[in-house]
């Protein structure tokens, strides 16, 4: 009786063993590109806005009362345009500069929103005790209300010439951006714009307006960019 020969399996088609190390990258990289994407984009934080309707300066204008070449003591080096600075994105194309050469007010900026907070990047020349209002912001709503927001020194903002030897600046204090112009480059100094961010008393009342006003100390506020959330 002869016996049967084993059956032989007949050789299938099969990916070589390579195909599925190029397969798992190639569909697995753009996934996460896509959660890295909208991870980033989520953190930020509101909705910038454009406060040109109240800048009075540029931010190559000293921030001084001489205004020349030999005092340029400005924000030369500030990124212009739309920029993330602490999470927060804010448009910048100018600068509201109080005291001094300046006016002491810049008033009736047309917000109409509704808001929870209001983040605000902004920043002073010149020293105050800590804990002195510097500045205010007074908040018109749709109401007929108003609210103020205390910008006080040493709680949301410092002298922005930060020198060799200061205090670095501490929380409650963030700062956001960190530069120089020709005279701190001169002095081995560097500037310290702020971020602060406050809560909206009325949240479900319309902001119609917001002035920025001066204090009058010795102390002269900047504001540079608003962003709501």
């Amino acid at each position: 009786m002869l016996e049967a020969e084993p059956a032989t399996e007949k050789p299938g088609r099969k990916w070589p063993h390579w195909k599925h190390w190029v397969l798992w990258p190639s569909s697995v990289v753009p996934l996460l590109f896509v959660v890295w994407f909208f991870s980033r984009h989520s953190a930020v934080k509101g909705k910038a806005v454009e406060l040109a309707s109240v800048y009075n300066a540029w931010t190559t204008d000293s921030t001084n009362v001489r205004n020349d070449r030999e005092n340029p003591d400005n924000l030369e080096e500030f990124p212009l345009g739309e920029n993330e600075f602490a999470g927060i994105r804010f448009v910048v194309n100018g600068i509201i500069l109080l005291n001094g050469r300046n006016p002491d007010e810049a008033q009736g900026f047309a917000l109409n929103k509704r808001c929870r907070r209001l983040h605000l990047l902004h920043g002073t020349t010149g020293k105050m005790p800590d804990g002195t209002m510097i500045a205010r912001c007074v908040l018109h709503y749709a109401s007929g209300q108003q609210e103020e927001i205390a910008i006080k020194y040493g709680e949301h903002v410092r002298d922005w010439w930060q020198r060799p030897g200061d205090p670095q600046p501490e929380a409650p204090l963030t700062v956001a951006w960190n530069g120089q112009n020709r005279l701190t480059r001169r002095e081995g100094a560097s500037l310290n714009v702020y971020l602060s961010t406050f809560e909206n008393p009325r949240p479900k009342d319309e902001i119609q307006k917001i002035d920025f006003i001066s204090a009058n100390t010795k102390c002269s506020p900047f504001f540079l960019g608003l962003n709501t959330e």
